[in-house]
């Protein structure tokens, strides 16, 4: 069976989440109400991530067992939660007129809590 989710700890330097958190509480007036529980701030920079990303896909398609394929573009969005909320679970949609082929999430949290449905 092909495994649908792959796990990457550490994924990012810790000045990197730092100054993602700092952008997030810099911009929090540009959080978009969305219809599930999570607001959301549309064309995140992609300086961020778009590095260790790429440097991540072989190894991720490899573990997914999933063909290279051309990547024509990088789509990011900043999700916002509340104290008590979480992204529920769904259907990881592409926008409108793209096929989205994988989805990461990066998950960071000033007060980290284990998430299980994840583990």
């Amino acid at each position: 069976m092909t495994p649908t989710i792959y796990r990457i700890s550490d994924f990012l330097p810790a000045h990197t989440y730092q100054e993602i958190a700092q952008y997030a509480d810099a911009n929090q007036a540009l959080f978009q109400p969305n219809s599930s529980t999570p607001s959301i701030l549309h064309d995140l920079p992609n300086h961020w991530l778009e590095g260790p990303l790429m440097q991540a896909l072989p190894t991720v398609l490899e573990n997914l067992q999933l063909l290279s394929f051309p990547l024509q573009t990088i789509e990011m969005e900043l999700y916002a939660v509340g104290d008590g909320n979480y992204q529920p679970k769904h259907v990881d949609n592409a926008t409108a007129g793209s096929n989205r082929f994988l989805t990461f999430s990066y998950f960071c949290s000033r007060d980290p809590q284990l998430y299980r449905d994840w583990e």
